[in-house]
């Protein structure tokens, strides 16, 4: 059971890794390697990567993801 919840998990984390990885051979491309860059790396690859990955395991049912997207969504709505 516990080999299944987490070969899910991974599944769900492969497009996020993808996008980030994505992110930064763009920004790469476009600037190169420095200050603004990094940031524009962390917090695109980073938050947005998460983001993803967040929806994709709460569509995969994965219920320890799928409970922490209700308590947030829940205590947004407040």
């Amino acid at each position: 059971a516990v080999a299944a919840g987490l070969s899910r998990m991974y599944v769900a984390a492969l497009p996020a890794a993808l996008f980030a990885l994505g992110v930064l051979w763009l920004s790469q491309e476009l600037t190169g390697l420095n200050a603004l860059s990094a940031a524009v790396m962390l917090s695109a690859g980073g938050g947005l990567g998460m983001v993803l990955y967040l929806v994709i395991a709460h569509r995969m049912r994965i219920p320890e993801v799928s409970s922490v997207v209700e308590m947030v969504a829940s205590r947004v709505r407040r």
